[in-house]
């Protein structure tokens, strides 16, 4: 638990110091130092941190010294998809070994995810601090095909703002070459478009109400659909995650909506919703929703900055929602078997 917390401390301290030395763009070294401490503390983490990892770093070694460039090679690597199985044959090919192999998968995770965040947040350590309070962070350290998946998926957040719709789609489908679950990003660039009143917000919720009471029944259809089986339903006990993400739906309703973005974000949000009012009942339903909670670290300063705090209180206001993220980090750490941390 020390080392997260000396990493948590160590961000804090250096948004602290870019901004009070850091004459000339004091964001973007906050968010260089950040993602080059993150990247080191993965690359350097013990090969037992990360459950995922028992099978990801022996299947390293054999990609790169058994399976060829062939189609029938690169599509028979376990259930990995084809693009992660390609990406781990190269890497091996430019001559890494299992550590620097760690050391690359994270700098290719984090580094379109600061790099939005850097691009797009109005509060840079409030992103970043929410990136880690609500898994993301923590799924990078076992789920790489799934967090290669959801940097790329994050980073066409820039094609949805710029319109650039064919950019959106091939990088979605990008992200799909390394885990499957990310096609689902393909409805942010329209959903991001739509126009939803408050007005609406009732109907809404009496939706979500009846998707949550009928969970049980719309995910055994979904697997009966998708896998052929409804499959055994999994108590995962995802409730709480429901409740914040309905609350701040909710509360983003309480001030006028400044602009496009926001009503965009406010839509990707009402679509992690939906998600999570299924995500009690199955673990691939809360994996589905992995790549949308990445945008809250864009959402949730927007929603802040809304209420307009008073200048005095301003600091206080915004040190309490870093706090809460904090706190509530320290309460999902050690999932995915990320404790006991070690280095190497």
């Amino acid at each position: 638990m020390i080392y997260y917390a000396g990493l948590i401390i160590f961000i804090i301290v250096i948004r602290a110091v870019t901004q009070e030395f850091a004459k000339k763009e004091p964001l973007k070294w906050c968010y260089i130092f950040s993602a080059a401490a993150v990247i080191l503390f993965q690359g350097l983490r013990s090969f037992n941190v990360g459950v995922d990892l028992v099978g990801y770093v022996p299947a390293y070694t054999m990609i790169g010294k058994k399976v060829d460039f062939s189609w029938d090679a690169l599509t028979s690597v376990y259930n990995y998809e084809i693009g992660y199985v390609l990406l781990n044959k190269i890497i091996y090919l430019l001559g890494f070994d299992s550590r620097g192999f760690l050391f690359v998968v994270a700098a290719i995770i984090q580094i379109p995810i600061f790099k939005t965040m850097y691009k797009h947040s109005d509060n840079p350590l409030l992103s970043i601090l929410a990136y880690f309070a609500f898994g993301n962070f923590i799924m990078t350290f076992s789920g790489l095909r799934q967090g290669i998946a959801m940097a790329i998926c994050f980073y066409a957040y820039t094609s949805i703002k710029e319109k650039k719709g064919k950019k959106f789609i091939f990088q979605i489908i990008l992200a799909w070459l390394f885990h499957q679950s990310s096609i689902i990003c393909l409805a942010l660039y329209p959903l991001y478009y739509c126009k939803i009143k408050r007005s609406q917000l009732p109907l809404i919720l009496i939706a979500l109400a009846v998707c949550f009471l009928l969970r049980s029944r719309i995910v055994a259809f979904a697997n009966k659909l998708y896998y052929e089986e409804t499959g055994e339903e999994t108590r995962t006990g995802a409730y709480t995650m429901f409740v914040v993400y309905l609350a701040l739906y909710v509360l983003s309703f309480l001030r006028e909506r400044p602009d496009e973005d926001y009503r965009g974000l406010q839509n990707i949000l009402l679509l992690l919703v939906f998600i999570y009012s299924l995500s009690s009942v199955s673990n691939t339903i809360i994996r589905i929703g992995f790549p949308l909670t990445l945008y809250l670290t864009i959402f949730i300063p927007k929603v802040i900055k809304v209420f307009k705090v008073e200048k005095e209180s301003k600091v206080v206001y915004n040190g309490a929602c870093c706090l809460l993220c904090i706190v509530y980090f320290f309460t999902i750490v050690g999932g995915l078997n990320t404790l006991p941390f070690s280095f190497l």
